[in-house]
C-alpha cells in the first residue's frame, strides 16, 4: 500500500515540475519576444559591424608547388660532361663532384637556398613595386614580416621524401607570381652556386696537375742535360782515344765512349734536337692531355635542381581573414547579448511597476 501511494506522489511531482518547466519556457519566450526590439537592434549592430570589420581586413592567399628530386635524363648532358672529365680529375675532386651533382644534393641545396633569409631579403628588397611598398628603404620588422611567409615545408608522398614551396601574398595571382619569381630566383642562385663549386674544383685539380707537370718539366730538363753532358764527355774520351767505331765486349757506367766518335756524334745531334720533355718523362703527355680536358671545361647553366610534381598555382581559397566564422561567432554573442539586454529591460520595468 506504501508503495502505491508513494507511485502517485513521484507522478504529481513530475506533473508539477512539467508544468513549471513549460511555464519558464513560455515566461521566457514572452520575454524574448517583448525585448525583440533589443535584440534585433544588437544583433544589427554586432553583426553590421563585425562585416564592416572582416571586409577591411586585409586578405592572404597562399600559393604552392610540390618538388621532388630531378630525374637523371634531365641533367643527362651535365652528367656526360663530367664523365668526360672525370678521368683527368683525382680521385678526391672526383667524389667532391660527384657528391654535389647527385640527384638529392641538388635539391638539398636548392631548398636550403630556399630558406636561406638572406636570399628572402635580397629578394624582397628587389620587389618592391610587387608588394606595394613606398619607402626606399624597408625596416627589418617589414622585411622579416614578409620573409616568414616563403616557406619550405618536407612532405612524403607515397613514402617519398618532397618538398612544398609556398608564398602568401595580399592576393590570389599575386602569390602565384611571387612564388614563379622567386622559385626562378632561387633556381637561378643555386645553379650558379653549384657550377662555381664545380668549376673550383676543377680549377683545384688543374692547379695540382700544373704543379705536377712543372715538377716532371725540372726533373725531364735535369735528364736531358745529364744525357747531353754524358754525351759530350763520351765523345771526348773516345776521339782523345781515337775510337771511330764501336767496341765490342766493352761497357762504361757513366760515359759510353765504347760508341766511337761516329755514333756519338750522331747521338750529340740527335739529343740537341729533341725538344720535347715527355721523352724523358712520358708521364708528362698524360698530364698534358688531362690538363687540356680540364682546362676546355664549361660549366652547365641547363641545369635541373627539381622536378615539379605541382606546380606554382593560384590558390582556389584564402587564409584568411575566415569571414563567415566572424560573423557566425557575431550573430551566436550579439544575440546572447541582445537577450540579456531584455531582461534587463523586463528587471526594471518590473521594478518601476
Amino acid at each position: 500500500m506504501s508503495e502505491l501511494v508513494r507511485s502517485v506522489m513521484l507522478d504529481d511531482i513530475s506533473k508539477e515540475e512539467f508544468q513549471n518547466r513549460d511555464s519558464e519556457l513560455i515566461e521566457m519566450l514572452r520575454t524574448i519576444w517583448g525585448g525583440r526590439f533589443y535584440i534585433l537592434l544588437t544583433v544589427l549592430l554586432c553583426v553590421g559591424g563585425t562585416i564592416y570589420y572582416v571586409y577591411s581586413l586585409q586578405e592572404w592567399w597562399t600559393s604552392k608547388a610540390v618538388i621532388t628530386s630531378p630525374s637523371f635524363e634531365q641533367n643527362s648532358k651535365m652528367y656526360k660532361d663530367i664523365s668526360m672529365i672525370s678521368k683527368s680529375l683525382d680521385a678526391k675532386y672526383d667524389n667532391a663532384i660527384s657528391t654535389i651533382i647527385s640527384k638529392k644534393a641538388l635539391m638539398n641545396i636548392f631548398v636550403e637556398q630556399f630558406n636561406s633569409f638572406n636570399n628572402k631579403n635580397e629578394f624582397i628588397n628587389n620587389q618592391k613595386g610587387l608588394l606595394s611598398f613606398s619607402q626606399e628603404t624597408l625596416t627589418r620588422k617589414e622585411i622579416a614580416a614578409w620573409a616568414s611567409r616563403i616557406n619550405v615545408e618536407e612532405v612524403k608522398i607515397e613514402n617519398v621524401k618532397r618538398y612544398q614551396l609556398t608564398f602568401q601574398a595580399t592576393t590570389s595571382e599575386l602569390s602565384e607570381q611571387l612564388l614563379s619569381k622567386y622559385i626562378n630566383f632561387i633556381s637561378e642562385l643555386t645553379i650558379n652556386l653549384v657550377n662555381n663549386d664545380i668549376l673550383t674544383l676543377v680549377s683545384m685539380n688543374r692547379d695540382v696537375i700544373k704543379n705536377q707537370i712543372e715538377i716532371l718539366n725540372i726533373r725531364a730538363e735535369a735528364l736531358a742535360n745529364k744525357a747531353k753532358e754524358q754525351t759530350k764527355n763520351a765523345l771526348y774520351m773516345a776521339d782523345y782515344a781515337r775510337i771511330t767505331n764501336p767496341l765490342e765486349n766493352v761497357k762504361s757506367n757513366d760515359f759510353p765512349f765504347e760508341l766511337g766518335t761516329q755514333a756519338l756524334k750522331a747521338k750529340e745531334d740527335i739529343l740537341s734536337k729533341i725538344n720535347d720533355l715527355s721523352y724523358y718523362q712520358p708521364e708528362l703527355k698524360v698530364l698534358h692531355a688531362k690538363l687540356n680536358w680540364l682546362e676546355n671545361f664549361k660549366s652547365n647553366n641547363e641545369l635541373f635542381l627539381f622536378d615539379y610534381i605541382k606546380n606554382p598555382s593560384k590558390p582556389f581559397y584564402r587564409d584568411k581573414p575566415n569571414r563567415l566564422l566572424f560573423i557566425l561567432v557575431s550573430l551566436i554573442v550579439s544575440l546572447i547579448i541582445g537577450i540579456s539586454i531584455a531582461y534587463i529591460v523586463k528587471v526594471l520595468k518590473q521594478e518601476e511597476s
